[in-house]
């Protein structure tokens, strides 16, 4: 999150367009894209009292300027949410500012309150909402807010964790924090604010920090989460992160525990299996086919687990429920297994001080093999996480221990796609693409083939292969977790190529469902900062069969381009039947799942030239006829023929040997 909920709502909106709009006159960093931001914030105060008891009131006065059309369709309204029972908001006062200085109050009946914000599963959360009259660009829209946590969700704990983009200016931004801190100490973790002075009055302490950002810049396509490398202050009275795995612990591990259901259930699950590796993995394939997904943020449900036997009986659970039923299963076998905090944003760091907003999933250790499992990654193998797992900081909740899961890597994670390609003498074609992904890229491939509904293979296909009219999909059953994922495609090109040549056809022709150029990623003229770049092998074959009529005249020559981590080979090879084959092997071996600023600036010339080098094409011509060949003839004998050269030489040496 970020300071000041009228920023919240609306980042992602921001984020479409954005790089269409005028750039502001400040000089930017290298690589940054500035925009005309839709609004800008001109004031966001935030007060926070902190009791003892890790209850506190918050109070914010937040005014923004609606800068444009867009900004002014997305800032009518505004608001705070709030979970009823556990805490309480209220609006203390709400009004435009016209650019002539006009107050205009919202009225009594422009107050609603409402559901709250949407949700993937259930919660009690509500919003108190107030809707702006007469609002206009250039106008200025202003909101105080009260929130008050009236229970702590971890005993005797308070936590904040706010955050600061680029993408919005905003101006005096103030966060002024009191508490009594003989009885509840706060730590601090904070980068890009300036700290005001510390004021002491007997036990209670006051801290003060500010913000001001001028400017307006579209985080770079790719690049980390802005937690972290911008501004951003995170407070906490945990005093490390194994207070916080005790907190959590103290909430989830008794709801663990297996009684005589869950261990009758595990037994029959893992009969005749003695291996306790392949017992967890049949556990693990049950819990993940078994339990749905569903959020139930009720109560404390956002932070505490089910018990493993109500989660059984229901057959569905969020990810927490998710780690405590398959918790029990593996007790039930005497595996030993824990939580693991974790994010799955594309932040890839903790800072130094704990606290439970630094992560938004739970997903499942085992000790005994070194093993991290994702249950609710629904397509994901035994011991395969998705990308958004991979390479990130975990906090193990029953020993409090600071991890980080593995990596991607080019030995892990690896695609072969194979491509025939024939084409008739009309220019249409007929092509099959054969695809085995293991990985998370074979977790990717299997959730979207699982997602087409029965009868939309067709359309899927149309609306991938360029030039593709009709075509079936051999999908499998993608439910089975196995590793790697097998999939085929069969369809009709119209239009392949111009027909009779000559002409030239690529060998991105056909199905690629996994793209050399986007895994290359070569667009950014240059970056400022670190983004997410993962590991891969990539083996892509294309064979392309031209009818009878053409010959091939020319194919490209085989070329290797390598960067540091990274290598592109290129191989061309007539084949029978009047065709060529492509091989282009693609190598990325990252040792982290993100790579800086430098390396990218360093080795983009080479990814330039890589990309290049798939834009190879093979160049074919109309095949010429032969010539009929014609009959000599005879010359017709003359009275006193022409004697050859050499012949009329020899007789005139001859004759004169004689005289």
């Amino acid at each position: 999150m970020r300071a000041g909920a009228l920023g919240i709502a609306v980042i992602g909106a921001l984020s479409i367009g954005a790089a269409n709009a005028q750039a502001p006159d400040t000089p930017l960093p290298q690589g940054a894209a500035p925009i005309q931001a839709p609004f800008e914030i001109t004031r966001d105060h935030i007060d926070y009292e902190i009791d003892s008891d890790g209850t506190y009131e918050k109070r914010t006065e937040e005014r923004v300027r609606i800068l444009s059309e867009q900004g002014l369709h997305l800032l009518r309204q505004s608001g705070v949410a709030y979970m009823t029972g556990f805490q309480d908001a209220d609006i203390e006062e709400a009004y435009t500012l016209k650019r002539d200085g006009t107050r205009i109050d919202v009225p009594s009946d422009g107050f609603f309150v409402t559901s709250g914000p949407a949700t993937k599963g259930f919660a009690d959360f509500r919003e108190k909402m107030a809707v702006f009259p007469n609002v206009e660009v250039g106008d200025e829209i202003a909101i105080v807010k009260t929130f008050k946590q009236k229970e702590p969700w971890f005993k005797g704990q308070f936590y904040t964790d706010v955050v600061f983009g680029s993408l919005v200016p905003t101006h005096d931004v103030v966060i002024t924090v009191k508490a009594d801190t003989s009885e509840l100490p706060l730590y601090v973790d904070m980068t890009g604010l300036k700290q005001g002075e510390t004021k002491t009055d007997g036990d209670e302490t006051t801290w003060t920090w500010t913000f001001n950002n001028d400017d307006s810049i579209i985080p770079e396509p790719g690049s980390v989460a802005e937690r972290d490398n911008a501004a951003h202050l995170t407070i906490s009275s945990f005093k490390n992160f194994a207070g916080l795995a005790k907190a959590y612990e103290d909430g989830a591990h008794d709801k663990t525990i297996p009684d005589d259901e869950i261990k009758a259930l595990a037994n029959q699950i893992t009969q005749g299996v003695t291996d306790r590796r392949e017992q967890a993995h049949k556990l693990y394939d049950w819990v993940s086919t078994n339990i749905k997904y569903l959020a139930i943020v009720l109560g404390k449900g956002g932070l505490v687990p089910h018990q493993a036997a109500d989660i059984l009986h229901s057959r569905y659970g969020d990810c927490k429920d998710h780690v405590v039923l398959l918790e029990a299963l593996l007790a039930a076998k005497d595996i030993t297994s824990t939580a693991a905090l974790i994010n799955t944003d594309s932040s890839y760091t903790l800072g130094t001080v704990a606290a439970p907003d630094l992560f938004d999933h739970v997903i499942t250790y085992v000790p005994e093999f070194d093993l991290y499992m994702d249950s609710t990654a629904r397509y994901a193998p035994f011991g395969v996480l998705p990308d958004t797992d991979a390479d990130k900081p975990v906090l193990q909740t029953a020993t409090g221990i600071v991890g980080r899961t593995p990596r991607l890597t080019a030995a892990n994670e690896q695609v072969a796609s194979k491509t025939a390609i024939t084409i008739h003498e009309d220019g249409n074609a007929e092509g099959t693409t054969l695809v085995t992904a293991s990985g998370a890229s074979g977790i990717a491939l299997r959730a979207l083939m699982a997602s087409l509904l029965p009868g939309m293979e067709a359309n899927y296909i149309r609306e991938t292969i360029p030039g593709a009219s009709d075509g079936t999909l051999e999908k499998g059953d993608p439910s089975t977790l196995t590793d790697p994922y097998v999939m085929a495609a069969q369809y009709t090109l119209t239009n392949a190529t111009p027909l009779p040549g000559p002409g030239a056809v690529a060998f991105s022709i056909g199905d690629h469902p996994f793209s050399l150029p986007l895994a290359i990623s070569a667009s950014l003229p240059s970056r400022k900062d670190d983004y997410v770049c993962g590991s891969l092998h990539l083996v892509d074959e294309t064979t392309i069969y031209f009818p009878a009529a053409q010959v091939i005249t020319s194919i490209p020559k085989s070329n290797e381009i390598g960067a540091d981590e990274m290598k592109l080979t290129a191989t061309y090879e007539h084949v029978d039947n009047n065709g060529v084959k492509a091989t282009r092997t693609l190598d990325i071996d990252h040792p982290h799942a993100t790579c800086s600023a430098d390396y990218y600036n360093k080795v983009r010339p080479q990814l330039i030239a890589m990309n290049a080098m798939l834009n190879a094409q093979v160049l074919y011509d109309l095949k010429p006829e032969k010539p009929v060949a014609a009959k000599k003839k005879k010359p017709a004998q003359k009275k006193n023929p022409e004697k050859p050269l050499l012949q009329a030489q020899a007789e005139t040496k001859l004759k004169s040997s004689q005289n």
